[in-house]
């Protein structure tokens, strides 16, 4: 059994592709991380889509500037919640964007046709530059509502009447400062991805903020942690330090706890299944759980479990984002210089 303290690393996205991004948060779940290579993000990103594991595509952005007014307004008027805007800059996960285009594929709700042309150019656009994820939807768009229309596969982006184009993260930043809104008005369209490494009840915790909020958390249904890769033993999180500064507290947690890794052990060497055994795995068991949010919601978080603004945060949540904290403040600053 190895003890450990929690931690929280914030993601620097810089150079990294999107489909890089999903690929680092997504196989936190099976802790496959091992298996990323150079070009394996492209691969490992169709097939979740493929499968249907959309949650994870929402670790992708569209960084987005609208630069026709009337598709401004109808883009404003029908985008999902999920996608935040700032005047007529818009940025929201790849799940957002392909949920909204599935939702018109499957006849929930009808599109005025003064804006199909751009409606259409952006799903062909999204289709080109992001083909494992929207492609196929593409395809499925265009057979049903284009069937008479020549094959896109071979347009030209020329012949794309986009009203809207596409920045990296520190290209919409810099465009955005540079059109004169004001800079407070970030927060709302530049997300955070931050990995924690804390126990299952903090993890419990943190999912309950789910507004916008994306989460890719290591599963205890398919980590078998008997095997070579997690050491042949359970990783703990340190007790509270009402526990720690107990000797005959912590030496009781010591002891359970031993008895609860023994006991898990037991049922995984003898053919139950991880999903089966889990329930033999004590609280504090260690998961990292990666969590992509706006900066306006990072703040909210901050300020509850935290500064406590609504009640005493649990202490190890407390803990844990007081590790987050600083590094939040350097990337919020950051992207002021």
């Amino acid at each position: 059994m190895k003890i450990i303290k929690q931690a929280a690393y914030l993601l620097d996205t810089t150079g990294m592709t999107q489909y890089q991004v999903i690929e680092k948060a997504g196989r936190t779940c099976y802790k496959s991380e091992n298996k990323i290579t150079e070009d394996s993000a492209a691969k490992f990103v169709a097939s979740l889509v493929k499968s249907g594991h959309d949650a994870m595509i929402e670790f992708g952005y569209l960084y987005m500037k609208i630069t026709d007014i009337d598709f401004l307004e109808f883009f404003q008027a029908t985008r999902p919640h999920f996608i935040h805007m700032v005047g007529n800059y818009a940025v929201g996960n790849f799940r957002a964007f392909y949920d909204w285009y599935k939702e018109w594929l499957d006849g929930e709700w009808m599109i005025d046709m003064d804006y199909y042309d751009g409606f259409m150019d952006l799903i062909w656009c999204l289709a080109q530059k992001y083909p494992e994820v929207y492609k196929d939807l593409y395809d499925k768009l265009h057979a049903k509502f284009e069937p008479d229309v020549i094959d896109t596969d071979h347009m030209n982006a020329d012949d794309v009447k986009n009203p809207f184009m596409f920045f990296t993260k520190e290209e919409l930043i810099a465009d955005y400062r540079a059109s004169g809104y004001f800079d407070r008005y970030l927060v709302d369209i530049i997300p955070h991805i931050v990995m924690f490494t804390t126990n299952r009840g903090v993890t419990h915790e943190l999912v309950r903020h789910r507004n916008d909020e994306t989460f890719a958390m290591e599963s205890t249904r398919y980590c078998k942690y008997d095997v070579e890769k997690f050491g042949g033993e359970l990783t703990i999180i340190e007790p509270m330090a009402e526990i720690r500064n107990n000797p005959e507290a912590y030496e009781r947690w010591l002891k359970d706890t031993k008895a609860d890794e023994e006991s898990y052990m037991w049922f995984v060497k003898h053919g139950i299944s991880a999903q089966a055994a889990r329930g033999r795995l004590p609280h504090d068991i260690k998961a990292d759980i990666w969590n992509a949010s706006f900066e306006s919601q990072w703040q909210h978080k901050l300020n509850l479990r935290m500064h406590g603004t609504t009640g005493a945060p649990h202490p190890q949540f407390k803990e844990l984002m007081e590790i987050a904290y600083p590094q939040l403040v350097a990337a919020s600053e950051g992207r002021l210089k």
